[in-house]
This record gives structure tokens, C-alpha cells and sequence, in this order.
């Protein structure tokens, strides 16, 4: 079956299918508040994703309430997506693949039919994979050139990813010496010993340690409390956000870091490799934090409007 999605739409964001809150999702919520300003904008969730789960973690995030932007969102259950994999778009809407994964939605048999997509790279090896699928050869890829080298597959924008301040409600900062650490079972899942060296190495009295679901091997870890994601009133629980490793060594979009440096939370990383993607989206908040707000006048905007109209905005 075909799910056409509303042609009223001129952008429309989206990732490929995952069961735990990560970073694409506030992308997608990221850009939707910033670009609604200026196109009709909408969310296509794929799978499993309960909306009682977005609802509370966009309503813990943001100054909007998500019942007032619901409308905007279109959310295929994973029951449903079974049998609608094939997703049409309006013939002038940008389509905006925030994780930039054509490779998953492969995977899950999932066919986005559009003429105008976008998709914020997340993996080196995505743009020679996707070069092989002939119905995204048309693909162009926003990534920031300090981290991913340019090549003849596709075209592509030089583009560093940002967030949206001033949609953020503002945090107290809490003084307890508590840590955090957020583990995501897709892509940093780590062992018992693995945490408790970190919570060891941060001198917290407690961490907070953020769970997809919780797993029995998590539950007697001294001075680690073991909660399953959402947590409620996030950057007011936790004072130092303690970085946990990527399984591949590479973290995309650290927006987490951004985050913290925003709320004024400490941010211990002390890994045994070197990651570029974080080292450059640390260096950043290090050096020029406001570099990472997104606001009026982002390159964003000019690339919509040359997919979508053939020219810049004024």
C-alpha cells in the first residue's frame, strides 16, 4: 500500500525507523520550530515510536506545547508500517532525512518517492552505499566539511547542524554533584564495568543513568540509578553529563554536548580514541557556542529554497 502524506507541506523531516529517544528526533523537532517560520512545515515518524513518548519528551524540552503543533505530525506505527512502505510527497515538497540513512530504511523495505531530498550525513560510508540504489542517486547530503571529506558521489552543502535556542525552556542548574550518562542500546550500549569506571573517574555522588529499558545487568551498580528514558524535567536532574563511547568510535551529532554547554552543566568526556565528529562539535561549543544557534538567516534556509524553487531567498 501507498501513504501519500499532504502535498500542503514544503518541508517535510523525517529519519529512518528506531525504538529509543535519540538525537533525530529533537532534530526533527529542532528544525520543525526554527522552519515553520518560514514554509508549512511537518514530522514523519516511522515505527515504533508511541506518540505518548514524543509528547512527553518534546512538552520536558521545549516552550511550545506539543498539543498545539500535533497537527503537523504524521506518525506511521510500526503495525501500520508493515504494510504502507512506499511514502509519497508532495511534487515540490524537500524531504529532510535528518539521520541521512537510506541504508536502515532499506533495510526495513521502506521507499520514500520524491523528487527533493535532503539528508543530514551521519556516516562516511552512507554516500558510497546510497550510491548504488538508483532511486536516491538524486540524494543531497548537508554535512560539515571539517569532519566529512567532499567526493564525486553526490552532491552536497557545506552545513554544520545547529540548534534552535530560543524554542529551549531554560534550566536551573542543580548542585548535588550529580552525574548523567545517556545510553542508547542502537549504537553505545556499555558494559557494567564500563560504567561504573565512569562514574568512578567523575567523582559524582550518584549518576543518573539514562536506559532505553532497563536491563537487569544495570540494577546493583553502586551509586548508579538506572532510569528508562524519558526522564522528566532532563536538565534539572543531573549537574555533569558524563560521555559515554560510540560502538563505532564516531559520533555523528553530539547535540547532547551542545546541550549541556547551553544549560551549564559540566561535561566530562575521557575516551581512548579519537572521534572527529565530537572533537569538532566540542571545540565549537568551546570556542563559539552561539556559532550553534540556529536562527534567521541560516544556510538552511537558501538550500530549501534552491531545491525547491531553483534560487535563494533575499
Amino acid at each position: 500500500m501507498i501513504t501519500k502524506i499532504d502535498e500542503k507541506y514544503d518541508v517535510i523531516l523525517t529519519f529512518s525507523p528506531i525504538n529509543e529517544i535519540t538525537g533525530h528526533i529533537f532534530e526533527c523537532f529542532d528544525y520543525y520550530l526554527f522552519l515553520r517560520e518560514y514554509y508549512k512545515v511537518g514530522i514523519l515518524f516511522l515505527g515504533s515510536i508511541k506518540e505518548e513518548k514524543l509528547k512527553k519528551v518534546f512538552n520536558d524540552k521545549y516552550i511550545v506545547n506539543y498539543d498545539d503543533v500535533k497537527c503537523d505530525f504524521v506518525i506511521i506505527p510500526e503495525e501500520k508500517l508493515k504494510y504502507n512502505k512506499m511514502i509519497t510527497f508532495g511534487k515540490d515538497t524537500v524531504v529532510i532525512l535528518c539521520d541521512g540513512n537510506i541504508h536502515q530504511l532499506q533495510l526495513y523495505g521502506i521507499h520514500l518517492i520524491t523528487r527533493k531530498l535532503l539528508g543530514f550525513l551521519c556516516a562516511e560510508k552512507e554516500e558510497s552505499y546510497v550510491d548504488k540504489i538508483s532511486m536516491y542517486k538524486h540524494i543531497i547530503y548537508l554535512k560539515d566539511y571539517r569532519i566529512y571529506s567532499t567526493n564525486n558521489f553526490f552532491k552536497s552543502y557545506n552545513y554544520v547542524k545547529k540548534l534552535p535556542f530560543k524554542w529551549y525552556k531554560k534550566s536551573n542548574k542543580v548542585y548535588d554533584n550529580t552525574g548523567m550518562m545517556y545510553v542508547t542500546f542502537a549504537c553505545r550500549k556499555i558494559s557494567p564495568e564500563i560504567i561504573k569506571e565512569y562514574h568512578k573517574l567523575s567523582n559524582c555522588n550518584k549518576t543518573l543513568l539514562i536506559v532505553p529499558f532497563k536491563l537487569q545487568e544495570y540494577t546493583d551498580i553502586e551509586n548508579v540509578i538506572q532510569i528508562e528514558a524519558p526522564l522528566n524535567d532532563f536538565f534539572n536532574s543531573f549537574d555533569t553529563y558524563i560521555y559515554t563511547p560510540v560502538q563505532r568510535k564516531f559520533d555523528c551529532s553530539p547535540r547532547l554536548v551542545t546541550e549541556c554547554f547551553l544549560h551549564n552543566k559540566k561535561v566530562i568526556i575521557n575516551l581512548d580514541y579519537v572521534d572527529l565528529g565530537l572533537q569538532t562539535r566540542y571545540n565549537d561549543c568551546i570556542e563559539n557556542l552561539e556559532s550553534l544557534n540556529l536562527k534567521e538567516n541560516d544556510d538552511i534556509l537558501r538550500i530549501i529554497d534552491e531545491i525547491k524553487n531553483g534560487k535563494s531567498r533575499n
